[in-house]
């Protein structure tokens, strides 16, 4: 039984094959357990990373947030300091417009 590799699991599961491949591919991963959870997981694996890219973190509301933080700064007349990077790098990690840290 000839099996297939990764790369060849991966464009089957992306929808990149031929159209004669993509049978031939179907009959041995009927037959092979082996071959179906590779391409069980490619599929699911392309699918998340689907879903990923959809995904925007930048939200409005998290960069007027970011704004904030060096706006009140600047009219103190202080210059940045560790802890607004500190308070902007926990804003753009844990970026939910809900739960924005503010000063």
């Amino acid at each position: 039984m000839r099996h297939y590799e990764v790369d060849q699991w991966t464009d089957f599961v992306r929808n990149l094959v031929e159209e004669h491949e993509r049978t031939e591919m179907e009959q041995h991963r009927a037959n092979c357990s082996q071959c179906r959870q590779t391409s069980e997981f490619l599929a699911s694996l392309v699918t998340a990373a689907r879903i990923e890219q959809k995904y925007d973190s930048a939200t409005q509301e998290l960069a007027e947030s970011a704004r904030r933080i060096f706006a009140d700064r600047k009219a103190q007349g202080e210059p940045g300091c560790a802890a607004d990077f500190q308070t902007l790098a926990a804003n753009l990690t844990y970026a939910s417009p809900r739960h924005l840290i503010t000063k």
